[in-house]
């Protein structure tokens, strides 16, 4: 299976906040395209389902345009995934109430340098 990398840096992100930021869609299209399979791959295989992947991805680009303005984003990347990894489980909570021991297990062995911890997403999951 890939891996799904969001541990690259990137200088662009930067300056493309910074246009988001001032309502600049080129740059929130670029984001889109940039960010946006790494998105659907981390969702797709935590979710497998086609209808419930799509649904997520569209709500962590809906976050990040409608916050545009809001949020202090040191690092896009880190900011995706962890907003991708909530709507994750806040997804498989409503089908399955083990998704707190499921997602961090999965994220664990398949994605590598980023390793969660069991206990913040519990409190997540509240």
């Amino acid at each position: 299976m890939d891996r799904v990398d969001f541990n690259l840096l990137d200088d662009r992100d930067s300056e493309l906040l910074e246009l988001l930021k001032n309502d600049d869609v080129k740059a929130f299209d670029e984001l889109y395209h940039k960010y946006f399979g790494r998105v659907y791959n981390l969702v797709h295989i935590a979710l497998n389902d086609k209808d419930k992947t799509e649904d997520v991805v569209a709500a962590v680009f809906l976050h990040l345009w409608e916050l545009r303005a809001e949020h202090q984003i040191e690092s896009l990347n880190k900011y995706i995934f962890a907003f991708t990894c909530m709507e994750i489980l806040h997804k498989r909570k409503a089908a399955d109430k083990t998704s707190a021991n499921y997602l961090p297990a999965l994220i664990s062995k398949r994605f590598g340098e980023f390793r969660l911890s069991l206990g913040r997403f519990k409190r997540v999951l509240g």
